[in-house]
């Protein structure tokens, strides 16, 4: 089964949380990855490409999958200037995103 189009997942559901939220998120932040219903964060293809167009648009993190950071170089990592954060599930990019969750935790459930 081809897929086409799952990398924003990740970036679709932080942007509906910071709606609901009514709590914006920084433009510095960039975002991949397919989610499941579970909230587990999947690989996706173009790696590089995604980082490099995030690092060219001014973001100084972008959340990628676990799947995808373990396959890249230290050399393709270190010819960035962003911080690059590998994630596994949604709820750890909730809690760095937005790190008042205390405050979200009736709102949000995907723990």
């Amino acid at each position: 089964v081809v897929k086409d189009g799952p990398s924003a997942g990740l970036a679709i559901l932080m942007s509906l949380l910071s709606a609901v939220l009514n709590t914006p998120i920084s433009e510095s932040e960039s975002f991949t990855g397919e989610i499941n219903g579970n909230g587990y964060v999947f690989n996706i293809g173009g790696t590089i490409a995604k980082i490099n167009a995030a690092e060219q648009s001014g973001c100084t993190r972008v959340y990628i999958p676990y799947g995808n950071y373990i396959e890249l170089s230290n050399d393709a990592i270190k010819q960035f200037a962003l911080d690059i954060v590998p994630v596994r599930h949604v709820s750890e990019v909730i809690d760095l995103v937005f790190p008042d969750k205390n405050k979200y935790d009736k709102v949000i459930m995907l723990r």
